[in-house]
């Protein structure tokens, strides 16, 4: 399982353009290593030769590791609990967001007292911060591939603290006083905390533990999933721009190529980051007020989904409906489901479409 503890923000005490001044980064260093958690990683990843890993002598030979940086281009470096490195964690310092991001990767389950280490590592971390930060702000640590189900329309995390996957929240409370009706909310959130959550105050900060045990990935995203209500219900969250406040996914999808096509209203390819290629169709359909439709088209169009072709032999991955407005496009959504189709979608008077089923785990 991939977890991902992240501390953004350290603002440093020193100008940013002396951000990679030796001394300043070295004094952070200097304080992480102090930290028991380090004891855990035994090996490094060699500068120059890919997942080739070394004994870590001792705690000098790990500072002079962790230094040995390029101001413009600071490669992450890697630590691994054994020689294979297939458990390891990733420590990245990026001098754009003056942030500290550790990536750890478990091969096998996730050891419950590897990641309470990690949990007290984070916190005994903010506490030596001062000593080279003005202020820890957005802490988390989360396991950002379990999928879970959130509440529509769901919320930004950029500039935001509440980052979605978190099972574990450290909030500063010298930040939140820097926005009083932020801190009035998180506050009364705190005082409403689901039952199984775990809570406790540690100097200036707050600790909101949402799970300990990651073996079950059911269990973990059940957890999430109280999280996101939990945020919606108590937290002023900042709408998502890839969603409208009914709670409907913009899609980009449609404007991909735009081509026409003898069985289609629109036929285009979509590249996903490995180059994998999904091929979409678009049909236009109208809608009656009672919600009668061609259903004679909407079978066909079924049955080339289920064949991955169109009858003249163009592949074919999804088929998505356009529908005239918003309210016809819900008439339909049942309907379209059943038939295997993708989503249904409408235009606004601004010419973006939406689709009243966008992709993901909803609750609502």
């Amino acid at each position: 399982m991939h977890i991902l503890a992240t501390v953004r923000y350290i603002h440093l005490n020193a100008p940013l353009q002396n951000y990679w001044n030796k001394d300043v980064v070295k004094s952070l260093m200097s304080s992480m290593i102090k930290l028991k958690f380090w004891n855990a990683f035994q090996y490094i990843e060699d500068g120059d030769v890919y997942l080739e890993y070394f004994k870590i002598k001792d705690k000098n030979h790990l500072e002079n590791y962790l230094l040995n940086a390029d101001a413009k281009n600071y490669r992450a470096k890697k630590l691994s609990f054994d020689k294979s490195g297939k458990s390891y964690l990733s420590l990245t310092l990026n001098p754009q967001e003056i942030s500290l991001i550790m990536s750890i990767d478990f091969s096998e389950t996730v050891d419950e007292k590897l990641l309470h280490g990690l949990q007290e590592f984070l916190l005994e971390f903010l506490m030596v911060l001062p000593e080279v930060s003005n202020i820890g702000h957005e802490v988390q640590l989360s396991v950002p591939e379990v999928s879970f189900h959130k509440i529509r329309p769901t919320y930004t995390i950029a500039r935001c603290r509440w980052i979605h996957n978190s099972i574990l929240d450290i909030i500063d409370e010298r930040h939140l006083a820097q926005d009083q009706a932020e801190q009035a909310a998180v506050v009364k959130a705190i005082a409403n905390l689901p039952p199984f959550v775990e809570y406790k105050k540690e100097g200036h900060f707050h600790v909101l533990t949402w799970i300990n045990d990651l073996s079950d990935e059911t269990i973990v995203a059940q957890c999430l999933t109280e999280r996101n209500k939990w945020l919606h219900r108590y937290i002023p969250l900042k709408l998502d721009s890839w969603y409208n406040e009914l709670g409907d996914g913009k899609t980009e999808d449609v404007y991909l190529g735009m081509d026409t096509h003898p069985f289609l209203t629109y036929y285009s390819e979509s590249y996903d980051e490995d180059f994998e290629v999904t091929y979409l169709g678009f049909q236009s359909v109208v809608v009656l007020p009672d919600g009668n439709t061609d259903m004679a088209l909407l079978q066909n169009l079924s049955v080339w989904v289920k064949q991955k072709k169109l009858p003249d032999g163009s592949p074919i991955d999804n088929i998505s409906l356009i529908i005239q407005d918003r309210e016809s496009a819900l008439l339909i959504l049942d309907k379209a489901k059943e038939l295997g189709l993708d989503q249904v979608l409408y235009m606004d008077d601004h010419e973006q479409f939406w689709a009243v089923n966008p992709p993901g785990l909803w609750l609502n």
